[in-house]
């Protein structure tokens, strides 16, 4: 099977899976592989990517649905904060197989046989637990009081992909105290809470604190918190 071909098959399938996008107003790029829908505010946008690869052969085609939040003020606050010209303003993302119950990185065959249920699963879960996800950040209000009380754990089995991406909007859609919430709640539920804390407290004696510098995973979040005067509360 030519080339062509794979990508006629992965792209009919994008756009069998976002046909609920389409119906919303959303827009589509690179015939139906990326969509986006700007926010009423025109800060936030909403986006849908799909994901592929060049190894793609007739008998497996694969499709990784990726979606993600943007805003122009993170963006900018990223960048002033960190320097780093390269932020891109990310809100929350995520891929379609870590927000489901599969609890994993989510690729599916569409190749073959294969094309009805793996279509039909995507459609299914992107329907049941991707677009809420997006309609619950249509309300900026009601997604801060979400993540200030349970973080980004969207749906109880997202555990494992529990993050402080959100940490940017918390502080400027939300209050102080809304921030430290959420990020309190977070160090209490990481397996990693010990070198959070640790971490934390030795930002007090620090001399320069890099927040483009990882010690380890979401390292630089932690440090964001200190330099934006979040506490870290004794209990956690």
């Amino acid at each position: 099977m030519e080339k062509g071909q794979l990508r006629e098959i992965f792209l009919s399938a994008c756009n069998e899976i976002a046909a609920p996008l389409a119906a919303d107003g959303w827009r589509s790029s690179q015939k139906g592989q990326c969509w986006k829908k700007k926010h009423s505010d025109k800060d936030l946008t909403f986006e849908v990517y799909f994901q592929s690869s060049t190894k793609n052969d007739a008998d497996y085609i694969i499709l990784i649905p990726r979606l993600g939040i943007k805003s122009l003020k993170a963006k900018a606050y990223d960048i002033a904060q960190t320097g780093n010209q390269h932020c891109q303003g990310f809100v929350w993302s995520g891929n379609l197989g870590s927000i489901s119950p599969r609890n994993n990185y989510g690729a599916w065959n569409v190749a073959g046989e294969r094309w009805q249920s793996s279509i039909d699963e995507m459609s299914d879960y992107f329907v049941r637990y991707g677009l809420p996800i997006f309609e619950l950040f249509e309300q900026p209000s009601k997604a801060v009081a979400v993540l200030r009380e349970r973080g980004a754990l969207f749906y109880e089995h997202m555990i494992k992909y529990d993050t402080l991406m959100p940490l940017t909007f918390m502080m400027l859609y939300g209050l102080k105290d809304d921030a430290e919430q959420f990020f309190n709640g977070h160090v209490r539920r990481n397996s990693a809470k010990a070198k959070m804390i640790e971490l934390y407290k030795s930002l007090a004696e620090a001399d320069n604190i890099d927040l483009c510098y990882h010690e380890f995973h979401q390292a630089g979040s932690v440090k964001q918190a200190y330099v934006e005067g979040l506490e870290l509360w004794e209990e956690v």
